[in-house]
């Protein structure tokens, strides 16, 4: 923030000695109209650490009592869990749907757990976009001449990369309570085959880091950003033969559309697949400064070329509750302006 606030005095000490320097009146007329390809390099890109979860059974997080895995879920306070597929019990590959001995105390239940990881792009750059806006004389002393500057800029750009994940196993421990037959007879917990018997009821005991692997997973990140920045400033300029020197600064209104997913490929016990996708959307606004500096030259009476070089300040980050995007970044603009 230090940086910024020494950045934005130099600035706004140039622009006053810009006006001090030109005391006269431009005459009449004075219009330009310029339209410019630019390219701009966005700061930095946070992605922000995401759980995974199957999209069979939604999420069931509390973070404290239920829990959700690429291939289950485990609620601790009522003993319910659910599992993708029945290669994830263990040792004796019980399938819940059939019928038969249950038998064993303290069966397992291996559980996978995915995290997409906090990551950082900070070469998030290549935006490409356009610029049109309008330019007035205002003042003028022998070859300098200031100019009130408006413009439109419209810029966007699509990221697409890998997501680091982390895959953690859990042991699920079970045991056969209250077993008068025997038989389990449902993919959930409880049953109740043979009510002269007692219920059958399977409960967790605990649910700790260890045990087998069972799921292998990958996942893709994207962003899609469309970015509008409104701008007006004053633009110093100085002309010798064709060619002038230019220096401008001014303040910006930036209105940010972002659209960001997590797309995630999970495979569970071999042939068990699912792919699973969560999106997030929002539209921030945020104002601005900036400053920049180019050269220009006169190809005709009437029609000039440039070349500028800019950067942006942008006061807060923008993003959706996947992401996280500074705005600050530098950019350079090819242009061409019409006087009338």
């Amino acid at each position: 923030m230090k940086s910024r606030t020494l950045r934005l005095a130099v600035l706004g000490v140039a622009v006053f000695l810009m006006l001090s320097a030109a005391p006269a009146f431009a005459g009449e007329g004075g219009w330009q109209f310029f339209a410019a390809g630019t390219y701009r390099v966005i700061d930095d890109v946070d992605f922000n650490s995401q759980l995974l979860v199957n999209p069979t059974f939604g999420t069931a997080t509390d973070g404290t009592t239920q829990f959700s895995f690429v291939n289950g879920t485990f609620d601790l306070g009522t003993g319910s869990f659910q599992v993708a597929d029945p290669g994830q019990y263990d040792p004796i590959g019980w399938v819940p749907a059939v019928p038969g001995p249950f038998g064993v105390s303290g069966t397992s239940v291996f559980l996978d757990q995915a995290t997409a990881g906090a990551q950082s792009d900070a070469d998030f750059g290549s935006t490409l976009g356009a610029i049109i806006g309008v330019e007035k004389d205002w003042r003028a002393a022998g070859p300098v001449m200031l100019s009130c500057r408006f413009s439109f800029w419209v810029a966007r750009d699509d990221l697409d990369t890998p997501a680091p994940l982390t895959l953690a196993t859990y042991d699920l421990g079970l045991t056969l309570a209250d077993g008068g037959d025997g038989v389990i007879n449902n993919p959930t917990p409880s049953s109740d085959t043979d009510p002269t018997l007692g219920d059958d009821t399977v409960f967790s005991t605990a649910a700790t880091p260890g045990g087998t692997t069972i799921a292998s997973a990958t996942a893709v990140r994207s962003l899609d950003l469309n970015l509008y920045v409104f701008s007006a400033g004053i633009v110093g300029s100085y002309a010798r033969d064709r060619f002038s020197l230019r220096l401008g600064t001014g303040a910006t209104l930036n209105v940010a559309r972002l659209n960001s997913e997590v797309g995630v490929n999970v495979t569970s016990g071999g042939p068990a697949t699912y792919n699973w996708s969560q999106t997030d959307a929002d539209t921030d606004v945020a104002v601005g400064w900036y400053g920049g500096l180019g050269v220009e030259y006169q190809a005709t009476e009437k029609v000039s070329v440039g070349l500028d070089w800019r950067y942006d300040w942008v006061f807060q980050d923008v993003g959706t509750d996947q992401v996280t995007v500074d705005l600050d970044g530098q950019s350079l603009a090819l242009s061409i302006t019409f006087e009338f």
